[in-house]
Order: C-alpha cells, then structure tokens, then sequence
C-alpha cells in the first residue's frame, strides 16, 4: 500500500477503516520495540500514532507514492526521535 492509501484510510472515520488504520501502525510500533530502535512511549496510543503519521504524510505529500511503511516509519521518529 501507498502512504497515500494508508493516508486515505487513516483519515477515513468508518470502523472498517479504522479496523484496519490502527492495527497496522500499533504493529509498526511493536516491531520497532521488538529490535528496541524506538523511543515511542509506551502511552502513545493508536490515536496517538494515527495522527503522528497523519499529519507527516499531509505534510510530506511528495512521499505519497512511497510505501506506507517508510513513511510510517519516518513519521514515528520524527514524532519521538531518541
């Protein structure tokens, strides 16, 4: 998936999308404490994390047609870098 589609349903407000917004990234974030390349606290929840790539990929649009996870990525540790 694209940033730019991941971004489409983050934005979107169904449950559908939702179910499937959230999860995506909280996995992210558990896969960066797994190999502890993470400084994102553990209180950051989902909608924490949501908008950290939100708003990062609103503000990057040229990175839409990159993969969803490098720009998640780069938006959690722009959003709590170590």
């Amino acid at each position: 998936m694209t940033a730019a589609e991941r971004l489409a349903q983050c934005r979107d407000s169904s449950d559908s999308a939702q179910a499937d917004c959230a999860p995506h990234i909280i996995g992210w974030k558990i896969g960066y404490e797994i190999f502890g390349t993470t400084c994102i606290p553990e209180e950051a929840g989902a909608e924490a994390l949501r908008e950290a790539f939100v708003r990062y990929a609103e503000a990057h649009p040229a990175r839409s047609d990159e993969p969803d996870g490098d720009v998640l990525r780069d938006a959690l540790f722009a959003r709590w870098p170590c």
